[in-house]
């Protein structure tokens, strides 16, 4: 339900932010640089509160699945160019 984004097209993407919803301990082990932690488990939009809704944001976590619903979760909150990274 959610547009999905390659790898290879996300790296041209230097407009973006890039979203992690995995959990603190696997953020810890690696994570894309510059990347903001959301969680899964506990997500809640009012975490990236400061975020513009316009602006381009990329979910990504181990397989997809929790990146899939929290992009659905800020695509209901009013974000509006979100992307689940395949």
């Amino acid at each position: 339900s959610v547009p999905e984004i390659t790898v290879a097209e996300a790296k041209d993407r230097e407009d973006c932010l890039f979203l992690d919803s995995r959990e603190p301990e696997e953020f810890a082990v690696s994570h894309i640089a510059g990347a903001r932690p959301v969680g899964y488990e506990r997500f809640d939009a009012a975490g990236v509160a400061d975020v513009d809704r316009g602006t381009c944001l990329i979910v990504y976590c181990s397989i997809g699945a929790r990146s899939e619903r929290v992009a659905e979760k800020l695509r209901a909150a009013g974000f509006r160019d979100v992307s689940n990274l395949y």
